[in-house]
Parts: C-alpha cells; sequence; structure tokens
C-alpha cells in the first residue's frame, strides 16, 4: 500500500521481482506515474505491469462511513454534501477532516435530548437497507472470531438506527459554519492548514522535526 513512497532501490526490487513467473506483485498508489522517480516509472510502465485504475466509495456510502468513524446515528446533511462532494470516495481523507472538524469544534457529538440539536438542522441516517446488509456480513466475521472495534461500533450502529434506540448524533454548533468552498481537496492540503494556524515556534518545531527525520535520539 501507498507504494508511492518507496525508495529507488526497492522500486528497482520490485521490478526484478516481477520477472519471476510464479510472483504476482500488487501494490497501490495516489499520485501520477510522472510524479514517480526514475525507477518507479520504469517499474510503472514495464511491459508486465497491469494499470487498474480504482475508484473511491460509492458516495452513498459516505454518511455510514463517517456515522461509523465518529460513533453517531445522524450526521447533518451539510456535512454529508461536504463528504460528497470533497471526499473523492477516499476513506483516510473523510476521517483526518472529521477529525479536523472534531479538534477545531466545528462539529461535535450530542444526545438527541440535548437542547439545540433539533433546530431544524436536516440530518442524513444511513439507510437501515443498507446497515442490515453490512450487519449480515459482520455477524459471520463476528461469529468466527474477527472481531475489531470498528466492526463492533457498525455492528452497534446498526443495531440502534434498526431499533430506533437514543445515541449520539453529530451537530454543527449554532455559532459554526461549514462551507465547501474552504475545505482542502487533499490530506496534504489539510495538514498544511493546521501547520499554517500554529503559532511561529510551533510551525518551527514541526520544521526542525521534519529535518531530524521520524525518529531521532533525544
Amino acid at each position: 500500500d501507498d507504494a508511492h513512497f518507496m525508495d529507488p532501490e526497492s522500486w528497482v526490487f520490485v521490478r526484478l521481482l516481477g520477472y519471476d513467473a510464479h510472483t504476482v506483485v500488487v501494490m497501490t498508489l495516489r499520485v501520477p506515474a510522472h510524479h514517480l522517480c526514475g525507477a518507479a516509472q520504469a517499474a510503472y510502465s514495464h511491459l508486465n505491469t497491469l494499470h487498474i485504475p480504482l475508484l473511491g466509495l460509492d458516495p452513498s456510502h459516505l454518511a455510514t462511513l463517517a456515522c461509523q468513524m465518529l460513533g453517531v446515528r445522524k450526521i447533518p446533511r451539510r456535512l454529508d454534501s461536504i463528504l460528497r462532494d470533497k471526499s473523492q470516495g477516499v476513506p483516510s481523507w473523510c476521517e483526518q477532516l472529521l477529525r479536523e472538524m472534531l479538534y477545531d469544534s466545528v462539529i461535535r457529538t450530542e444526545a438527541p435530548a440535548v437542547a439545540g440539536v433539533d433546530t431544524g438542522e436536516a440530518m442524513v441516517t444511513p439507510p437501515l437497507s443498507q446497515l442490515r446488509k453490512q450487519r449480515a456480513t459482520l455477524d459471520s466475521m463476528l461469529g468466527e472470531g474477527a472481531s475489531s472495534k470498528n466492526k463492533e461500533m457498525l455492528y452497534r450502529l446498526g443495531t440502534e438506527v434498526e431499533n430506533d434506540t437514543p445515541s449520539l448524533v453529530c451537530i454543527i454548533p449554532p455559532d459554526q459554519t461549514i462551507s465547501p468552498a474552504g475545505v482542502p481537496t487533499s490530506i496534504k492540503g489539510m495538514i498544511q492548514a493546521r501547520i499554517d494556524r500554529m503559532e511561529e515556534l510551533d510551525q518551527m518545531i514541526i520544521k526542525t522535526a521534519s529535518v531530524l527525520g521520524m525518529v531521532f535520539p533525544r
């Protein structure tokens, strides 16, 4: 995964590995070929390389995904529209945006009974048929012992929505506004926007850390 982060030596190795008739190498790339290094372009354009363009998630699944990530049963329609228009169906982009909005208090999770939740804000609930289908798959996976926190969360979400039991909802506070125009279209853009909002000292710390590397001694 994320093969565009590989170093040139690894690309050379992958290309050599591709000559083995008993080996299939599967990689995912997020950047166009012309942005890759020379070794990567050689492997990318090789006769034995098959390119399969992958589309993002269907927009109808984004509300379910957002509810799963936030641990809620409903999200504002305005938020759903932004996810549909800007995410290009990339789950990691959705997760990063939701974390940014929670961190900046642009959105928050509340119990439905909290005053101000039902103030005319149009809400989106994942379709019951979609949740039931996912629950059927999760039933078999959970039965096989392959449970995880995310699977259990989605399973609980489907149960709560289907039974109409109380649960948290995501809201946009009255003093907050969200606009598609101010939402970056890439994870890099979101990270850069957060860095730009930091104090000058914090920006310098990040720049210094980027030079030192991912790991460095105290």
